[in-house]
């Protein structure tokens, strides 16, 4: 995605940000795991890889990437069920391009990733009882939700995912890239049913932070970005926003879907 795709993108998650306190977001990122059916050993050496204790099935690990209308930019199927959405994300085609993104662009994503000056993730812990910290991490929820709403999408349209896939393992990507660039294809031809209405005003104006009484020193953070003796990383990057492909490897759609979706789903 070349400058003039990226402001375009800032721009759409700007609109959605309230009173557009957060500008140069590019994506929401965020991992979803898509049940199957327990792999034979024909299938794969490491079965139990692909048991998500979490989650209490089989499956694999979908690392995805959206814009601001929900159409997903980036995905990545390639770690089991099993994989940590941080670990799952290392190594991927977005997390290099993140690297060499230019300065002011980023991403966003939950607490189970790691934090860089272009991948921001949430508050957590005794850091999210400051006040500023809580209303930080309320106006990132704005922009994250976009990829929980992408997946609820996708998942409640196309039905077979309602349950564990009953196909080879080899075939998963295939299935769950098929499905996201209709998921692409809907929202482009603006399919009612598709609509994804943004937080009311309401409630954004009624929002206040609850964690007030419980600063303390040990909390502050002064106007370097220090806290405890340490550089607190979050707290500049914070002050930083105050001051201011997809992956794939090996997967091919059939010939007649491409013809199909080719010249209307644009993914990176």
């Amino acid at each position: 995605m070349d400058s003039h795709g990226l402001k375009l993108g800032t721009l759409a998650f700007q609109n959605k940000s309230s009173n557009g306190v957060l500008d140069g977001c590019v994506g929401a990122l965020d991992g979803w795991l898509c049940r199957i059916k327990v792999p034979t050993q024909k299938e794969t050496a490491n079965i139990s890889a692909y048991f998500s204790g979490h989650y209490q099935c089989y499956g694999v690990n979908v690392q995805a990437c959206c814009d601001a209308r929900c159409r997903f930019t980036w995905f990545s199927v390639r770690s089991p069920g099993g994989t940590g959405d941080s670990r799952a994300f290392y190594g991927t085609g977005l997390k290099a391009f993140l690297e060499v993104i230019p300065r002011g662009f980023y991403v966003v994503a939950d607490a189970a990733y790691t934090l860089t000056t272009t991948l921001l993730i949430p508050f957590s812990g005794g850091d999210k009882k400051r006040k500023d910290n809580d209303a930080f991490n309320f106006h990132l929820s704005q922009l994250r939700i976009k990829i929980e709403q992408s997946f609820g999408l996708m998942v409640n349209k196309w039905r077979v995912f309602k349950k564990p896939v009953e196909i080879r393992l080899e075939r998963v990507p295939h299935l769950v890239e098929c499905c996201m660039r209709l998921h692409n294809f809907c929202i482009d031809e603006r399919v009612q049913e598709w609509f994804v209405p943004d937080i009311a005003e309401d409630a954004i104006l009624e929002h206040q932070a609850a964690y007030e009484e419980y600063i303390d020193e040990m909390d502050a953070v002064d106007s370097a970005g220090h806290a405890g003796g340490h550089i607190n990383t979050r707290a500049k990057v914070r002050m930083q926003l105050e001051n201011s492909s997809r992956h794939l490897a090996g997967v091919d759609l059939c010939i007649i879907l491409d013809e199909i979706l080719s010249r209307k789903i644009k993914l990176l």
